[in-house]
């Protein structure tokens, strides 16, 4: 096992590191979206200490685990939505993985593609540490709809105007967040 406290630059990097499959991780400017189903965790399983130099959102439509930023830990439960940025190491671990959507951007990202005022319009974005929320099924469908339509865009081949779709589609996603939350 890789040790404790590692730092990295993208999801990319960590799983790479963690020596996690990397086929569903592009190399792509600050982003990554992906079904954590997809990536074939021996489970259980537990991370090592790490920080990310990344914001994520983690939807779990399905699965059980837990999460630890710094000193506090949170168990990961169906319905529910976990948000992280930058500022702390963590780890994480799962029991169980059906359907979890983890959607990772950097600050430039952020700027480039969604606003560069992106954190006056959403200031929960610099919360040091979120707790985690459960959501009704009514969000999470909205939400799910979002998920696959960022996905489907992240995959397609090459285009002039792919990353700001993916950021436009990001935008309308943390509206949504910001709006129930």
């Amino acid at each position: 096992m890789p040790e404790n406290n590692h730092e990295a630059r993208s999801l990319y990097e960590l799983y790479e590191y963690l020596g996690l499959p990397i086929q569903d991780i592009r190399k792509w400017e600050g982003f990554s979206i992906h079904n954590l189903k997809d990536t074939g965790f021996d489970l259980p399983y537990e991370s090592p200490s790490f920080r990310p130099d990344y914001f994520s959102f983690l939807f779990v439509k399905n699965g059980s685990g837990k999460y630890t930023i710094d000193e506090y830990e949170f168990e990961v439960k169906p319905k529910s939505v976990y948000f992280t940025n930058p500022s702390n190491y963590r780890t994480f671990s799962w029991k169980t993985i059906e359907d979890v959507y983890l959607i990772t951007f950097d600050e430039l990202f952020l700027k480039k593609y969604v606003s560069p005022e992106v954190f006056e319009e959403f200031p929960f974005l610099l919360t040091e540490t979120v707790s985690p929320k459960t959501v009704n099924h009514d969000f999470y469908d909205a939400a799910d709809k979002l998920f696959k339509a960022i996905r489907q865009t992240y995959l397609e081949g090459a285009t002039n105007d792919k990353h700001k779709i993916v950021g436009h589609l990001l935008a309308v996603l943390l509206y949504r967040v910001k709006e129930y939350f």
